[in-house]
């Protein structure tokens, strides 16, 4: 098995009439970390290298021949209609599968044109859970959905009061995560085929960071309840390998018991890089693998910061379920 991961792509054809027609339709904070007109987060985003990048991914994937090309959400950095189209075009043109899951900026529109996995993968859009088996490994793909507003006994229990919808209100603050009848559905699949080692594959992460990587002023999330009850059978003794997500922005393996959860780095932004993850049930190993150098070093500035690219045991690292 050979997979190939991406990862935060967020392809704008153009950033000022994104960031004008945008900025009073998404949530407030979403375009207050931009300097001169260029999006920042920890690092430049190269936004508008949105072809480049795609042409340096299609390199790896000829150099890597995949069996499969894994998207792992934030492919635009809004889903514009022009986005959308634009990315559908560059993956269709891939000779190899292509599979994603939703990220956040993915599904801010839900006009029908504007909708990326639709364009990509038309017939499975709104399951949220869907899985299947590559050489004896079981891969599970988890969507992000939209948590409604609290209805029922007041209680607040999340998972029993809230609805899921796939599309953001972009006047409103609200809650994405994974649903829970998806995660349930994903536990489901473990304990049901326990003779098949599984990967779970989302965009959101589902662990908080180690604290190796902390230090003041950096941006890192650490709550992600929506994963919570996959995250903690990396520390059972089963058939889950490992959880590979995206959304953070940097490169991060960490270790648990009896499975691995990694961060991947992104596209757009330092270190603009890939990941190839290959092997079987009996051993796995991973690397991440640039996509265009050039553009990683645009990305950075002497205020800007190289640890996104994570540090030796973040790009490559063996797993031996048996070890």
């Amino acid at each position: 098995m050979k997979l190939l991961l991406a990862s935060d792509l967020h392809y704008s054809q153009n950033l000022a009439a994104e960031i004008a027609a945008n900025r009073h339709r998404l949530p407030a904070d979403t375009y207050d970390h931009q300097v001169d007109g260029k999006l920042y987060w920890h690092n430049q985003m190269l936004v508008e290298e949105g072809e480049r990048l795609c042409d340096g991914l299609a390199r790896l994937v000829e150099e890597e021949r995949p069996d499969l090309l894994v998207l792992l959400g934030d492919l635009v950095n809004t889903n514009w209609e022009t986005n959308v189209a634009a990315v559908a075009r560059r993956a269709a043109a891939l000779p190899c599968p292509v599979r994603l899951v939703t990220g956040n900026h993915d599904i801010y529109f839900g006009a029908p044109e504007c909708r990326l996995q639709d364009a990509l993968a038309p017939g499975d859009f709104a399951t949220g859970l869907r899985h299947e088996l590559l050489d004896g490994v079981g891969l599970i793909y988890l969507d992000l959905f939209v948590q409604e507003e609290a209805q029922g006994d007041g209680q607040g229990d999340a998972q029993k009061d809230g609805g899921y919808r796939k599309w953001t209100d972009p006047h409103a603050q609200e809650r994405i995560d994974y649903r829970p009848v998806d995660v349930t559905g994903a536990l489901a699949l473990l304990d049901n085929r326990p003779h098949i080692p599984w990967l779970v594959i989302g965009h959101f992460p589902m662990v908080a960071p180690d604290t190796r990587i902390d230090a003041p002023g950096r941006k890192i999330g650490r709550s992600w309840p929506g994963g919570a009850a996959l995250s903690a059978r990396l520390r059972q003794r089963g058939n889950l390998l490992g959880i590979l997500c995206g959304h953070q922005h940097f490169a991060h393996v960490q270790r648990f018991a009896h499975g691995f959860h990694w961060t991947l780095p992104p596209l757009v932004e330092f270190p603009c890089a890939a990941a190839v993850l290959e092997g079987s049930a009996r051993g796995l190993w991973g690397r991440t693998v640039p996509v265009d150098a050039e553009l990683a070093a645009a990305s950075l500035a002497t205020r800007q910061e190289a640890w996104t690219a994570g540090t030796a045991q973040d790009r490559q690292f063996v797993w031996e379920p048996n070890a």
